[in-house]
């Protein structure tokens, strides 16, 4: 279903009811610095604005679960046979 702009507003508020107003722009930084999230994936996937701002992602990225440290080790983790 279409993501309306009053419900997209509702969501980041709650966001930032819930973590902080800094958080907004943390989760915004951390976004743009991930490759992960901007396309350097093995689907060429990238993070999208809604995706982004569901508050279990938002969370995920706040405490750095797209960091390309964190991805990297996960990578290292997965392709060990």
């Amino acid at each position: 279903f279409p993501v309306t702009i009053s419900f997209t507003i509702h969501i980041i508020m709650k966001n930032v009811a819930n973590h902080g107003r800094d958080s907004l722009q943390t989760v915004f930084d951390k976004t743009f610095n991930s490759k992960f999230l901007n396309g350097d994936n093995d689907k060429g996937w990238k993070a999208t604005f809604d995706w982004v701002i569901k508050p279990d992602n938002y969370l995920k990225i706040m405490e750095g679960s797209f960091d390309d440290e964190f991805t990297k080790k996960k990578q290292i983790v997965y392709n060990v046979g």
